[in-house]
């Protein structure tokens, strides 16, 4: 439940924090539950907080890459 929490979050407030908090738990989560012969459930919800935290930190870094590039084009028009 958690980690499906941190991956919503991730898109709300702290989206490279909770991105990569949200793949931590969440593959926590899944070892547990695998683990635990049956007794524990919640698979989906780990599952889906993985993989929300994985589209969180894709789109962090998308982003950080356009910053990047329009400094990289701005130096190099300014020249």
């Amino acid at each position: 439940m958690a980690a499906l929490i941190c991956g919503i979050g991730s898109f709300l407030a702290c989206p490279g924090v909770l991105g990569v908090v949200a793949v931590i738990l969440g593959n926590s989560a899944r070892d547990e539950i695998a683990g635990s012969a049956g007794t524990q459930e919640g698979e989906g919800m780990a599952k889906a907080g993985v993989i929300l935290g994985w589209i969180s930190i894709a789109l962090v870094v998308a982003a950080l890459l356009v910053v990047l590039m329009a400094l990289i084009i701005g130096a190099v028009a300014s020249v």
